[in-house]
C-alpha cells in the first residue's frame, strides 16, 4: 500500500519510482523490529546515532 502511493505521487510528479527510495527509519524500535523490515525487503534502514545502528546492521544477514 505504501509502495502505491509513492508509485502515484511519482505518477503525478512526472518522476520515474524507480528513482525513489524507500527509508525506514529505527530510531525507536530493537533489532528484531529491523531483522522483520529486512526479511520483508526493506533494506534502507535510518538510524540517528552510529553507536545504536551498529548492533541492528550487524545482526543482519547479508549486509
Amino acid at each position: 500500500m505504501l509502495r502505491k502511493r509513492i508509485d502515484d505521487a511519482a505518477q503525478r510528479a512526472g518522476r520515474s519510482p524507480d528513482g525513489i527510495t524507500l527509508i525506514a527509519v529505527t530510531k525507536t524500535v530493537g533489532n528484531e523490529e529491523a531483522l522483520a523490515l529486512h526479511e520483508l525487503g526493506i533494506n534502507d534502514l535510518g538510524e540517528n546515532r552510529v553507536q545504536v545502528g551498529r548492533p541492528k546492521i550487524e545482526a543482519l544477514p547479508n549486509t
